[in-house]
């Protein structure tokens, strides 16, 4: 008898095995991840709000009045320099003092596809030609412009961003954009001190 019992639960045992292990083969694929992470929400606002500045700096404060300014790049100081918006720095002072960070990069180049390709450069001298690092009067390289944005400042609503887009020693322009929080976008809705053109 103890025999007969043995033998009947001994398979018993080996279907049971057998059936957790195939469980844990076939767990469901949705534990792994098959896309890309989403930005998070910092990420996403500060690619929003400096995405609004440079489209503002680009396409309508470029200094060409109505005319297409013909960009065939547009180079961006990687990270927020203080006093962007300040005419009266030198050229060696726009210094950005922490990178923007490859997530943010990467949001921009996409919110901006539609854009001359957007570049981000360490500094400024590696994409200016002529003397004196290009202040006299000295152009960006390949048809670009340059653009050097300062730190967000401000609330969830509202905010200012000090910026200024650089040409040639004969043309610039700086301010310090308002950008606010209308729907689900950031649009820059005017200026706030003092704007300076060359």
């Amino acid at each position: 008898m103890k025999r007969l019992a043995t033998a009947l639960l001994i398979p018993v045992l080996i279907t049971l095995g057998c059936g957790e292990s195939d469980r844990q083969e076939g767990a469901p694929a949705a534990t792994v991840e098959t896309s890309a992470p989403r930005p998070t929400q910092a990420v996403e606002r500060t690619a929003a709000i400096y995405a609004a500045v440079i489209r503002q700096l680009v396409t309508k404060d470029h200094t060409f009045g109505r005319a297409d300014p013909g960009f065939k790049v547009v180079y961006v100081l990687d990270g927020a320099v203080d006093g962007a918006e300040d005419s009266m720095k030198t050229t060696d002072e726009y210094v950005p003092y922490e990178r923007f960070g490859d997530d943010v990069e990467a949001r921009l180049k996409e919110k901006l596809d539609d854009l001359p390709p957007i570049v981000f450069v360490k500094e400024r001298s590696s994409v200016i030609e002529g003397d004196k690092g290009g202040s006299a009067p000295g152009h960006v390289i390949d048809d670009g412009v340059l653009l050097t944005l300062g730190p967000i400042v401000g609330d969830e609503r509202r905010v200012e961003v000090g910026s200024n887009l650089w040409i040639d020693g004969l043309a610039g322009f700086w301010a310090t954009y308002v950008a606010e929080h209308r729907g689900a976008e950031w649009k820059v809705t005017g200026t706030t001190g003092t704007v300076a053109i060359s």
